[in-house]
Protein backbone atom coordinates (compact mmCIF):
# COMPACT_ATOMS: atom_id res chain seq x y z
CA UNK A 1 0.00 0.00 0.00
CA UNK A 2 1.59 3.67 -0.93
CA UNK A 3 1.42 6.10 1.65
CA UNK A 4 2.48 9.43 1.55
CA UNK A 5 3.71 11.45 3.95
CA UNK A 6 3.16 15.22 3.32
CA UNK A 7 5.44 17.93 5.07
CA UNK A 8 6.07 21.43 5.56
CA UNK A 9 8.58 23.36 7.79
CA UNK A 10 8.42 26.93 9.06
CA UNK A 11 12.33 28.11 9.18
CA UNK A 12 13.71 31.25 10.11
CA UNK A 13 15.48 32.18 7.06
CA UNK A 14 15.81 30.40 3.22
CA UNK A 15 19.27 29.09 3.51
CA UNK A 16 20.30 26.33 5.65
CA UNK A 17 23.56 26.30 4.98
CA UNK A 18 23.73 30.01 6.45
CA UNK A 19 22.74 28.32 9.74
CA UNK A 20 18.81 28.58 9.25
CA UNK A 21 16.84 26.70 11.45
CA UNK A 22 13.49 24.67 11.94
CA UNK A 23 10.90 25.97 13.95
CA UNK A 24 7.82 24.48 13.04
CA UNK A 25 7.46 21.24 11.46
CA UNK A 26 4.27 19.19 10.34
CA UNK A 27 3.99 15.59 8.84
CA UNK A 28 0.44 14.08 7.63
CA UNK A 29 0.83 10.53 7.33
CA UNK A 30 -2.15 9.20 4.30
CA UNK A 31 -2.92 6.78 2.73
CA UNK A 32 -3.37 6.47 -1.47
CA UNK A 33 -6.71 7.55 -0.90
CA UNK A 34 -5.11 10.68 1.24
CA UNK A 35 -7.23 9.40 4.26
CA UNK A 36 -5.32 10.38 7.18
CA UNK A 37 -3.17 7.69 8.71
CA UNK A 38 -1.13 9.50 11.28
CA UNK A 39 0.19 13.13 12.34
CA UNK A 40 2.59 15.22 13.62
CA UNK A 41 2.71 18.80 14.78
CA UNK A 42 5.01 20.79 16.85
CA UNK A 43 6.81 23.95 16.72
CA UNK A 44 11.10 23.60 17.77
CA UNK A 45 12.98 24.87 20.12
CA UNK A 46 16.31 26.49 18.75
CA UNK A 47 19.10 27.58 20.44
CA UNK A 48 19.37 31.13 18.13
CA UNK A 49 16.93 34.16 18.18
CA UNK A 50 13.78 33.66 15.84
CA UNK A 51 13.99 35.79 12.40
CA UNK A 52 11.31 35.91 9.59
CA UNK A 53 8.19 36.18 12.21
CA UNK A 54 6.79 38.67 10.09
CA UNK A 55 6.11 35.96 7.54
CA UNK A 56 5.14 32.96 9.67
CA UNK A 57 4.27 34.75 13.16
CA UNK A 58 6.45 32.53 15.70
CA UNK A 59 8.55 34.57 18.27
CA UNK A 60 11.25 33.25 20.82
CA UNK A 61 8.50 33.20 23.15
CA UNK A 62 6.35 30.59 21.38
CA UNK A 63 9.10 28.42 21.41
CA UNK A 64 9.53 28.46 25.26
CA UNK A 65 8.88 24.81 26.07
CA UNK A 66 8.78 23.60 22.97
CA UNK A 67 10.53 20.19 22.07
CA UNK A 68 14.14 19.98 20.29
CA UNK A 69 14.46 18.47 16.62
CA UNK A 70 16.36 16.03 18.48
CA UNK A 71 13.33 15.03 20.91
CA UNK A 72 11.50 14.88 17.70
CA UNK A 73 13.92 12.99 14.81
CA UNK A 74 12.63 9.44 15.85
CA UNK A 75 8.89 10.72 15.40
CA UNK A 76 9.41 12.20 12.14
CA UNK A 77 11.47 9.34 11.06
CA UNK A 78 8.81 6.83 11.93
CA UNK A 79 6.31 8.66 9.92
CA UNK A 80 8.60 9.19 6.67
CA UNK A 81 10.57 5.97 6.66
CA UNK A 82 8.89 4.10 3.48
CA UNK A 83 6.62 6.36 2.28
CA UNK A 84 6.51 8.71 -0.73
CA UNK A 85 7.20 12.77 0.74
CA UNK A 86 4.54 15.15 -0.41
CA UNK A 87 5.23 18.81 -0.87
CA UNK A 88 5.03 21.95 -2.21
CA UNK A 89 8.50 22.46 -3.40
CA UNK A 90 9.64 19.81 -0.73
CA UNK A 91 13.10 19.83 -1.49
CA UNK A 92 13.25 23.07 0.21
CA UNK A 93 11.74 21.18 3.30
CA UNK A 94 13.90 18.36 3.03
CA UNK A 95 17.02 19.91 2.62
CA UNK A 96 16.40 22.01 5.68
CA UNK A 97 15.10 18.31 7.76
CA UNK A 98 18.57 17.37 6.26
CA UNK A 99 20.50 19.94 7.65
CA UNK A 100 18.86 19.61 11.18
CA UNK A 101 19.32 15.64 11.17
CA UNK A 102 23.15 16.50 10.58
CA UNK A 103 23.43 18.52 13.65
CA UNK A 104 22.17 15.37 15.51
CA UNK A 105 25.37 13.22 13.80
CA UNK A 106 22.62 11.80 11.26
CA UNK A 107 21.75 12.37 7.47
CA UNK A 108 18.70 12.01 5.57
CA UNK A 109 18.36 8.97 3.37
CA UNK A 110 17.60 9.37 -0.16
CA UNK A 111 13.84 9.66 -0.36
CA UNK A 112 10.87 9.31 -2.81
CA UNK A 113 9.11 12.60 -3.23
CA UNK A 114 6.11 14.41 -4.80
CA UNK A 115 5.49 18.14 -5.81
CA UNK A 116 2.83 19.58 -6.09
CA UNK A 117 4.36 22.00 -8.07
CA UNK A 118 4.42 19.34 -10.81
CA UNK A 119 1.05 17.80 -9.78
CA UNK A 120 -0.41 20.89 -10.83
CA UNK A 121 1.41 21.94 -13.79
CA UNK A 122 0.20 18.16 -15.05
CA UNK A 123 -3.52 19.51 -13.81
CA UNK A 124 -3.57 21.85 -16.27
CA UNK A 125 -2.31 25.00 -14.52
CA UNK A 126 0.02 27.51 -16.72
CA UNK A 127 1.98 30.03 -15.18
CA UNK A 128 3.19 30.71 -11.91
CA UNK A 129 3.07 27.34 -9.65
CA UNK A 130 3.02 29.29 -6.27
CA UNK A 131 1.16 27.61 -3.53
CA UNK A 132 -1.15 30.54 -3.68
CA UNK A 133 -1.29 30.32 -7.38
CA UNK A 134 -2.64 26.27 -7.29
CA UNK A 135 -4.82 26.63 -4.59
CA UNK A 136 -6.70 29.90 -6.63
CA UNK A 137 -6.82 27.36 -10.21
CA UNK A 138 -7.85 24.52 -8.39
CA UNK A 139 -10.13 25.98 -6.26
CA UNK A 140 -8.30 25.19 -3.11
CA UNK A 141 -8.32 27.14 0.19
CA UNK A 142 -5.46 27.38 2.57
CA UNK A 143 -6.99 28.81 5.70
CA UNK A 144 -4.00 29.21 7.53
CA UNK A 145 -0.64 30.10 5.24
CA UNK A 146 2.49 29.63 6.82
CA UNK A 147 2.14 27.24 9.34
CA UNK A 148 3.11 24.04 8.90
CA UNK A 149 -0.26 21.93 9.52
CA UNK A 150 -2.07 24.50 7.29
CA UNK A 151 -0.07 24.41 4.38
CA UNK A 152 0.64 20.16 4.86
CA UNK A 153 -3.15 20.09 4.79
CA UNK A 154 -3.49 22.83 1.68
CA UNK A 155 -1.28 20.32 0.13
CA UNK A 156 -2.83 17.30 0.56
CA UNK A 157 -5.91 19.44 -0.62
CA UNK A 158 -4.05 20.21 -3.66
CA UNK A 159 -3.32 16.56 -4.50
CA UNK A 160 -6.03 15.44 -4.16
CA UNK A 161 -7.94 17.98 -6.89
CA UNK A 162 -5.07 16.94 -9.04
CA UNK A 163 -5.75 13.42 -8.80
CA UNK A 164 -10.03 14.10 -9.56
CA UNK A 165 -8.45 15.88 -12.67
CA UNK A 166 -6.76 12.68 -13.59
CA UNK A 167 -3.29 12.96 -11.97
CA UNK A 168 -1.46 9.84 -11.17
CA UNK A 169 0.54 11.39 -7.86
CA UNK A 170 3.01 8.44 -8.40
CA UNK A 171 3.75 9.33 -12.28
CA UNK A 172 5.71 12.63 -10.74
CA UNK A 173 7.48 10.85 -7.82
CA UNK A 174 11.42 11.81 -7.98
CA UNK A 175 14.67 10.30 -6.26
CA UNK A 176 15.42 13.17 -3.50
CA UNK A 177 19.78 12.23 -2.52
CA UNK A 178 21.09 14.14 0.55
CA UNK A 179 24.77 14.95 1.68
CA UNK A 180 25.02 11.95 3.80
CA UNK A 181 25.67 8.28 1.53
CA UNK A 182 23.76 5.33 3.59
CA UNK A 183 21.99 7.46 6.05
CA UNK A 184 19.30 5.86 7.90
CA UNK A 185 15.65 7.04 9.73
CA UNK A 186 16.22 7.34 13.36
CA UNK A 187 14.27 4.68 14.86
CA UNK A 188 14.54 5.42 19.06
CA UNK A 189 14.25 8.64 21.09
CA UNK A 190 17.76 10.44 20.17
CA UNK A 191 18.44 12.63 23.19
CA UNK A 192 15.29 12.01 25.17
CA UNK A 193 16.49 9.12 27.09
CA UNK A 194 13.25 7.10 27.28
CA UNK A 195 11.33 10.20 28.31
CA UNK A 196 7.86 11.29 26.68
CA UNK A 197 8.06 14.35 24.50
CA UNK A 198 5.41 16.82 25.01
CA UNK A 199 4.54 18.24 21.86
CA UNK A 200 4.20 21.57 21.33
CA UNK A 201 1.43 22.46 18.25
CA UNK A 202 0.63 26.13 17.27
CA UNK A 203 -2.71 24.78 16.50
CA UNK A 204 -3.39 24.23 19.90
CA UNK A 205 -2.18 27.79 20.70
CA UNK A 206 -4.74 29.33 17.87
CA UNK A 207 -7.37 26.79 18.96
Amino acid sequence: MTRYAILDLETTGLDERAGDRVIELAVLLVDEHLDELDRLESLVAIDTPVAASHVHGITDIDLVGAPTFADLAWRVGELLEGAVVVGHYPRFDLRFLDAELQRIGMGLPTTSVIDTRDTSRAAGIVGRLRMVDCCRELGVRNDNPHTAMGDVLTTRALLGACQTRGVQPLDHARRFTARVVGAAWPIAPHTTAGRTVDLNPRTARIA
